[in-house]
């Protein structure tokens, strides 16, 4: 079970207020109070930590009828403000989870640990990192590769990098990718390389080098 912490329900706020939506930076209300209700967090927390970060003007309110409640209107855009920024960049340094595991988890932690060679705190943190940026990019998933950990396109055994890799080599040609991956192509495949090239876009110093992030110099380029 996660205890949940005020700071821990600020920073989610701010996350949501950091993000960028149709017509600007900010998320509605509604979506805000829909995830973070599926998340385990009480309506009532989730207000409390909007009202406060709304006096200390670390969010703003946006869209919404003039003399009506902001936080009675679902539609209202919570956006961020530059010392929210601010705020959230604090946040992310300090913020600390207590976590209290079922023994069984512990013990598989434990033996996980003890064949990765990395701390238990190690373990945890790579984990919750790697789950957050699974909510943002629903089509990643991370597994283990030669190289080590490596964020992959689901459906497809390729990495985002590799992806994104040949998302430039057809110059970002979305057809031309069709006719040469099958598994990259209609709806579904459109919908994985754009989740691969948004990853990449957001993690872009991440590349390695060689294989995923240049072209090796031997290659040959080839038109398509």
């Amino acid at each position: 079970m996660i205890v949940m912490n005020p700071s821990m329900t600020d920073q989610m706020v701010l996350e949501f207020a950091n993000e960028h939506g149709w017509g600007g930076t900010g998320r509605a209300y509604g979506v805000i109070l829909d995830i973070m209700r599926e998340r385990g967090v009480a309506k009532e927390d989730v207000d409390t930590s909007i009202e406060i970060l709304k006096k200390k003007g670390h969010i703003k309110f946006e869209h919404f009828p003039p003399g009506r409640d902001p936080l009675g209107f679902m539609n209202t855009v919570v956006a961020i403000t530059t010392e929210g920024k601010d705020q959230l960049r604090r946040l992310r340094a300090a913020l600390q989870f207590n976590l209290r595991l079922p023994e069984a988890l512990r013990q598989e932690i434990s033996e996980f640990v003890g064949k990765a060679g990395d701390s238990a705190g190690g373990v945890a943190v790579t984990a919750i990192r790697e789950w957050v940026r699974m909510q943002k990019f629903p089509a990643i998933d991370f597994r283990w590769s030669p190289s080590g950990r490596q964020p992959f396109v689901m459906g497809t055994g390729l990495t985002a990098w590799e992806v994104y890799r040949v998302w430039l080599d057809h110059g970002e040609d979305p057809d031309k990718i069709e006719r040469n991956y099958a598994n990259l192509s209609g709806p579904a495949g459109r919908a994985r390389v754009n989740a691969a090239v948004a990853y990449a876009r957001a993690f872009l110093k991440e590349m390695p080098e060689g294989a995923f992030g240049k072209r090796p110099p031997f290659a040959r380029e080839v038109k398509v």
